[in-house]
C-alpha cells in the first residue's frame, strides 16, 4: 500500500484573488532505475492557457526535477536551482547532493512562508549520488519527504490511485513506462486541469533519457481497446488498473 502523504496535490483554495493551477507529475524508483512522467497542460482558473508545457528540467547531470504549480515560480526556481547545483559543483569539485538540492527549494518555500505568501509549488527530485539513486518530494509548505513513488499536482490522488493498484519494485522497463504513463492518463480524467500529452522520463544507471511524449488521446484510444501504451497487446492482464480506475 502506498502511504496516503505521497500525495501532494497544489492547493485549490489559495487567498481570495489567487489563481489556481493544477497538474498531474509521478515519480517512482523501481529496479530499472527512476521514473519522472507528468502532463503538458497549463491552466489558469476555468482558462487552458497551454497543451505543451514541458515540466521535467534537468537541474544537474545527476538531478532532474518535475514541478506543479505557478508557471512562472516553477521556472524561476527551477532555474535557481540549477544556479546554485552548478555554483556548488565549482566550489566542491563534486556535484550538489539529492538532500542538499531538497533543501535549498525547502528553505525558500519556508521563506515565503515566513513573509505570509504560499510557494505555489509542488516538486519531485530525481537523482542519483554517492548514496544512490534517490526521489525527494517538497511540498508547497516546505516539507521534505523521501520514498520510492510520489505524485504532484490536482491530479496526484488519481495517479495514486493507479500506482498503488499496479506498482512494485521488479516491474521491467516496458511494464513501468506502461503503469506511469496510466498513471497521469486517468489523473486526467479526474481533473481538468490534467492532460495535453505525456512526457516519461527514465534514469538508468547511466544517464536520462526521453522515453517519449504520447497525446493523451491517442493514450485514451491505445487503453480503451486494452492495449498498452505503446498500442500494443499486454501478456500480463493483471498489470491493468482495476474497474473503478477504467472509463465507463
Amino acid at each position: 500500500m502506498i502511504n496516503a502523504m505521497a500525495a501532494s496535490p497544489v492547493r485549490r483554495r489559495t487567498r481570495r484573488g489567487e489563481k489556481y493551477y493544477g497538474t498531474a507529475s509521478v515519480g517512482f524508483i523501481y529496479k530499472g532505475g527512476i521514473i519522472l512522467c507528468e502532463d503538458s497542460r497549463v491552466t489558469q482558473g476555468n482558462i487552458l492557457r497551454s497543451q505543451s508545457m514541458i515540466k521535467a528540467f534537468p537541474v544537474s547531470n545527476q538531478i532532474v526535477a518535475t514541478v506543479a504549480g505557478r508557471p512562472a515560480e516553477c521556472s524561476f526556481w527551477i532555474r535557481t536551482l540549477a544556479w546554485e547545483s552548478g555554483l556548488h559543483e565549482l566550489k566542491h569539485n563534486e556535484p550538489l547532493p539529492l538532500l542538499s538540492a531538497a533543501t535549498f527549494i525547502s528553505n525558500a518555500a519556508m521563506d515565503e512562508k515566513m513573509n505570509g505568501h504560499n510557494l505555489g509549488m509542488g516538486m519531485i527530485l530525481a537523482g542519483k549520488d554517492v548514496s544512490g539513486p534517490g526521489l525527494i518530494r517538497i511540498d508547497c509548505e516546505g516539507f521534505i519527504y523521501q520514498g520510492s513513488v510520489f505524485a504532484i499536482g490536482s491530479g496526484s490522488e488519481s495517479a495514486l490511485g493507479v500506482l498503488d493498484d499496479g506498482f512494485h519494485y521488479h516491474l521491467n522497463d516496458k511494464e513501468a513506462y506502461d503503469l506511469a504513463y496510466r498513471a497521469v492518463y486517468y489523473a486526467g480524467l479526474a481533473s481538468d486541469t490534467t492532460g495535453g500529452a505525456v512526457s516519461l522520463h527514465h534514469f538508468n544507471k547511466t544517464n536520462w533519457k526521453t522515453v517519449g511524449i504520447i497525446d493523451c488521446q491517442r493514450l485514451h484510444n491505445n487503453f480503451t481497446l486494452g492495449l498498452n501504451y505503446a498500442g500494443e497487446e499486454i501478456e500480463d492482464m493483471e498489470l491493468i488498473p482495476s474497474k473503478r480506475f477504467r472509463m465507463a
